[in-house]
């Protein structure tokens, strides 16, 4: 099991500081998932970090075929694998 800390942004960067707070406060080998409305960010991979985006709030929000190809586009079973690997999970809102 990974000892990094992965992290779940859950809300769009335009509204909320969500994506801000988390890149403030990650280690560069944390990596990011983006679910429902931070899936925005994917148009430009925001930082360094390993970014995964969902691909159902993708395809919700029609951005699958606008996503920066830096970023993985991953599904739910993908996300259960990425949370089993790490140790810490954190949620940001």
């Amino acid at each position: 099991m990974n000892n990094a800390t992965l992290h779940l942004v859950q809300q769009s960067p335009s509204a909320s500081s969500a994506l801000r707070d988390c890149l403030a406060s990650c280690q560069p080998a944390d990596p990011i998932v983006l679910m429902h409305d931070a899936v925005y960010a994917v148009l430009s991979k925001p930082a360094d970090n390993e970014f995964y985006a969902l691909r159902p709030d993708l395809e919700e929000r029609g951005l699958l075929d606008r996503v920066d190809k830096a970023i993985h586009i991953i599904d739910y079973p993908d996300l259960v694998t990425l949370s089993d690997r790490y140790r810490h999970n954190l949620s940001w809102f």
